[in-house]
């Protein structure tokens, strides 16, 4: 039995479809949500309100204030049998001074 020209086209283009929907289902269970190396996270403190006191507090910080996270998620990679020891580091990055863009008074999701 011949098809005709667009049921032809038709399958073709669903068959395109479906193989990538499938190579794309395998990429994010191989790539994105397996855990097969350690994410590192870096934390860029911001005084956003401009006091005196969260200046003394981000000056305080330190990396060593971010390892109960550390421990937490090398707890957490255990207990669901996660092959990696370090699933992610959490650092200090440099404080930025700069104030981020005040929100847009008709803003809308796409202009933030």
């Amino acid at each position: 039995m011949k098809l005709p020209g667009f049921a032809t086209l038709r399958i073709s283009v669903l068959l395109i479809c479906l193989v990538v929907v499938g190579l794309s289902s395998a990429h994010q269970h191989v790539y994105t949500r397996n855990w097969n190396q350690t994410l590192n996270v870096v934390v860029y403190p911001i005084n956003g309100d401009g006091h005196l006191a969260t200046a003394r507090y981000i000056d305080s910080l330190e990396n060593d204030d971010f390892d109960v996270i550390n421990r937490w998620g090398q707890r957490e990679a255990k207990r669901y049998d996660l092959n990696l020891p370090v699933p992610f580091d959490v650092q200090l990055g440099d404080p930025i001074v700069q104030q981020p863009p005040s929100f847009p008074d008709d803003g809308n999701a796409v202009d933030v």
